[in-house]
């Protein structure tokens, strides 16, 4: 991962001096150390990215030492993937310490009632639609160190609440509602009419009052549709009688008129 020149076995004269050029490979690789003799000539304060050179002067060693060594050390850099979630109550976001060279993949996930609304990468911001609760993120052919800011916010639902013929739902329509917060409606029948049925998401809910009532949700985490349905009250109009011969009974709806026919036998 890098080399030292010349290479090999050299040899010099009392007086002579012999200079190596040492080198890192490009670009993932620096010189981490440099020994003579197996006593350290790096320093930190070096460049470590540019080739280093050693002259060896024959004058400058003991004369009893005829034989001399360099050796030479290279690493790879590594980079940081720093990352940071706003807030971690709201989601994750991986980070790693990665190779030169290498790729990784930021994995973000979002805490439930929550989404991912905006990253910034590198300063580089993204905005989200959609209200995604997970995504990935790859930085490929990595030279330099990196960071991925994510900013998560509470998801929200269309909540619809529909009356059918005969009543009437307060508020009516489509609304936006934040995950977490309950909702409360007001269902009234028209005159001569009751609750029948109550349905969120198809599901039949109990009523309280058929004479009207006012229904909640504690808690919306979804889309959610409620619908009321309202029927007539109908009356049986029944008869008494004595002697000999028949009256007409009948069910109606209410504020109907009925009318007995009596005969006699």
């Amino acid at each position: 991962n890098g080399t030292i020149d010349p290479e090999g076995t050299d040899t010099i004269y009392y007086g002579e001096t012999l200079t190596y050029t040492i080198t890192a490979d490009q670009p993932c690789y620096y010189i981490s150390a440099v020994d003579v003799d197996g006593e350290s000539v790096w320093t930190g304060y070096t460049d470590s990215i540019s080739p280093y050179t050693y002259t060896f002067t024959a004058a400058d060693f003991d004369q009893a030492v005829v034989e001399h060594t360099i050796n030479a050390e290279f690493t790879m850099f590594e980079y940081n993937m720093t990352s940071t979630a706003y807030e971690d109550t709201m989601g994750t976001v991986t980070s790693a310490v990665v190779n030169c060279g290498d790729d990784y993949t930021y994995v973000i996930n979002a805490n439930y009632g929550w989404h991912i609304d905006h990253v910034v990468l590198d300063g580089t911001t993204t905005n989200y639609d959609g209200q995604p609760t997970e995504d990935s993120i790859t930085v490929t052919d990595i030279h330099e160190h990196h960071n991925l800011d994510v900013y998560f916010a509470r998801n929200y639902y269309p909540v619809t609440a529909i009356a059918n013929e005969h009543g009437s739902i307060v508020v009516a329509g489509t609304t936006s509602v934040e995950h977490g917060t309950g909702v409360s409606y007001e269902i009234t029948p028209d005159h001569c009419y009751y609750i029948s049925e109550i349905l969120v998401n198809g599901e039949a809910q109990t009523i309280d009052n058929i004479e009207g009532e006012t229904f909640a949700i504690a808690s919306i985490e979804d889309t959610t549709v409620i619908e009321a349905s309202f029927e007539i009250y109908r009356y049986f109009m029944g008869e008494t009688h004595t002697g000999n011969g028949t009256v007409t009974t009948d069910t109606v709806d209410c504020d109907a008129a009925y009318q007995y026919t009596i005969t006699a036998d």
